[in-house]
């Protein structure tokens, strides 16, 4: 459904990478597409709003991994 669109794979990268010392570059890489496609589907009358809402989910999504990587002192919880 959503693999063809580079903010998915960028945002499925970043939720998912397991090196810690490329967890702020991968996150960093995932928003920037996600802003890029947000600004695209809003500017498209026509554009879906559940395209809307999961572009908004996926920034909510990176923002609590930050916050979790940030609270435990640059360590990841899940390796």
């Amino acid at each position: 459904m959503h693999a063809g669109r580079p903010w998915y794979r960028a945002y499925c990268a970043a939720m998912l990478e397991t090196r810690v010392q490329h967890v702020l570059e991968s996150v960093e890489c995932a928003r920037k597409e996600i802003l890029e496609r947000t600004e695209v589907v809003s500017a498209d009358a026509s554009a879906s709003s559940s395209e809307r809402k999961e572009l908004h989910e996926a920034l909510h999504y990176l923002t609590m991994l930050l916050d979790c990587f940030q609270k435990e002192g640059g360590r990841l919880l899940w390796c």
